[in-house]
């Protein structure tokens, strides 16, 4: 019995690794601060933005808020500008 309990959870472990790795591979997720950035443009409805300076290791980004999380974006790509200035 010991042996199935540590199987399922090899699973579960399994399994939010494939969820992660499938959501995290869109555009730079937010970890505690933005460390890179991505130039993707993201696909998913923008709740909301903000500005983060650099702190090393922290680096320039604007971050934006969807539903699925926080993406961290590179603040000289076409698309960012637009999509700052929609929210004004």
């Amino acid at each position: 019995m010991e042996n199935c309990g540590s199987m399922f959870k090899g699973v579960l472990v399994a399994i939010a690794l494939v969820v992660m790795a499938q959501y995290g591979s869109a555009a730079e997720k937010l970890d505690s601060c933005c460390k890179k950035v991505s130039k993707k443009q993201i696909t998913d409805p923008i709740i909301g933005y903000y500005t983060q300076k650099p702190s090393p290791p922290c680096v320039t980004a604007i971050i934006f808020q969807t539903e699925k999380g926080y993406f961290c974006s590179y603040l000289k790509s076409p698309w960012v500008l637009p999509k700052i200035k929609a929210f004004k």
